[in-house]
């Protein structure tokens, strides 16, 4: 086999800036494509982006409406990466979050991503559906605790 090409997970995660955890499991459930060899995975770079670029919003929202914190963390992780935003967890247990889209956007981003809320999804859903331009705003600068300090 030739590795030139290919890619491990952690690589991958570096190129395409996606949790390598994330990668591992999408490719387990079959959702990305990889090739599995001495017990490895391996990732073709250009396969993975054009199997990532099928992912829907449809697919986003459901994964938001997942029984487990972890998965719906990566999923709104990849939300916020589609619509070209970022979104930085600092510490997911006190709902520490830090996004570059707007405030109204941020909040139901992080409900959705920390409890599955499903009216914060459903508005996530209006918004993106109805009006995308809604979801795109200029980064911030520092963390929440360095802008309320004033820092």
């Amino acid at each position: 086999m030739d590795t030139t090409k290919y890619l491990t997970p952690l690589q991958l995660s570096r190129q395409t800036n996606l949790p390598e955890s994330w990668l591992r499991r999408e490719a387990s459930a079959g959702r990305i494509p990889c090739i599995r060899a001495s017990g490895r995975m391996f990732f073709d770079l250009e396969a993975v982006r054009s199997a990532l670029r099928v992912v829907s919003l449809a697919d986003m929202l459901a994964g938001l409406r997942g029984p487990r914190m972890p998965e719906r963390v990566n999923w709104a992780l990849l939300l916020a990466r589609s619509i070209g935003a970022g979104l930085a967890l600092q510490r997911v247990d006190e709902l520490e979050v830090e996004h570059t889209v707007g405030r109204d956007l941020s909040i139901l981003l992080a409900r959705a991503a920390a409890t599955g809320d499903g009216e914060a999804i459903d508005q996530l859903e209006r918004i993106l559906t109805n009006n995308p331009a809604q979801a795109a705003t200029t980064p911030r600068e520092g963390t929440a605790a360095q802008r309320a300090a004033g820092a």
